[in-house]
């Protein structure tokens, strides 16, 4: 039974994000992806691998800016997202397994519509994600903005 055309994007842009981590190109990894069976409309695809590609390249740019600095439109990757929101921000989330002591990084983003600095997003993700459910016994301890887009069209 083929995969829904959702399903097939949201596996080929967990390749995506890999294969710009690679430095593939957008053809090559155009290839890969049909290699893989994960194909779809390849102007659909090319817009996925420019997302993906865009917060790569300024993810150091984003990583330099100072915690107390409302983030500079030049720091966001300008794209339609999915949620009707203004920003989303991108992080590695440090966590802690209180009973035994366990710490591992985990890769995640939320949307929010408030412009803010890098601390006032700190803040924001922990005062929401800590104690979530979906995290079950784990606590987060840390929270890095590594990339935030901007909705298209919006205002800042």
């Amino acid at each position: 039974m083929p995969l829904a055309f959702e399903g097939v994007r949201a596996i080929a842009r967990l390749a995506i994000a890999g294969f710009t981590k690679e430095g593939l190109t957008a053809n090559a990894i155009i290839r890969q992806l049909g290699n893989l069976s994960l194909t779809y409309r390849r102007t659909t695809m090319l817009l996925d691998i420019r997302e993906f590609s865009g917060l790569m390249r300024l993810e150091s740019a984003v990583r330099n800016i100072p915690w107390n600095v409302v983030m500079p439109r030049y720091g966001m990757v300008e794209t339609y997202l999915r949620r009707a929101r203004r920003y989303r921000v991108f992080g590695i989330a440090t966590r802690t397994d209180p009973r035994t002591g366990e710490e591992e990084e985990k890769p995640v983003s939320f949307y929010t519509n408030t412009r803010g600095s890098k601390n006032d997003w700190y803040d924001s993700f922990m005062e929401e994600y800590q104690g979530s459910e979906s995290e079950g016994a784990w606590l987060f301890t840390d929270f890095e903005v590594t990339s935030v887009e901007h909705q298209k069209g919006w205002k800042y």
